[in-house]
């Protein structure tokens, strides 16, 4: 799961893991699966969501200096209820989740929409202005492909696999 579909928003990964396992689903049938895996999500997680040690302080502090956005592979029910439970909606000025771009991460589309969605709050950005922190090397190459400066947090990958080059190893 790591290897070939942590990185894919939930439809790509299981279109894939499907592919790869020779079997098809129609499109109604893989909404299913959608809909099945954001209900066990939210069962084994409820009101726990699994943020890392520090990312909620780290939040709030970037929030009083500059905006902050997620951008995620994850469903925006998913991702909405983390923030909720976490008690950071004002720090987060928007979501850019699975359902707002036709191509996922690795493709740096997710994060060509958060910039342009930022340029309506800050109007002159540009993408070297802003900075993503990733914890895969495919969300790596999605945010340097929009041009985005990224640090990468060691928690879901080792260090050794979020060094460069990202474009060989995802």
């Amino acid at each position: 799961y790591r290897e070939r579909y942590l990185v894919l928003d939930d439809r790509r990964a299981i279109v894939s893991a499907l592919g790869d396992a020779h079997k098809k689903a129609s499109a109604l049938e893989v909404e299913r699966i959608v809909r099945d895996k954001s209900l066990r999500y939210e069962a084994l997680v409820g009101a726990d969501p699994p943020f890392f040690p520090g990312a909620i302080d780290a939040i709030r502090r970037a929030a009083e200096r500059n905006p902050v956005c997620v951008v995620s592979g994850a469903a925006r029910g998913e991702i909405e209820a983390a923030i909720r439970i976490a008690k950071i909606g004002r720090e987060i000025s928007f979501v850019i989740a699975a359902e707002d771009t036709p191509d996922g991460k690795p493709d740096p589309a997710p994060y060509r929409e958060a910039i342009e969605r930022m340029r309506r709050i800050v109007p002159n950005l540009t993408p070297a202005d802003g900075l993503a922190v990733e914890d895969t090397p495919g969300g790596i190459r999605s945010a340097k492909g929009a041009g985005l400066c990224a640090i990468a947090v060691a928690t879901t990958y080792e260090r050794e696999r979020l060094q460069p080059p990202w474009v060989e190893s995802d």
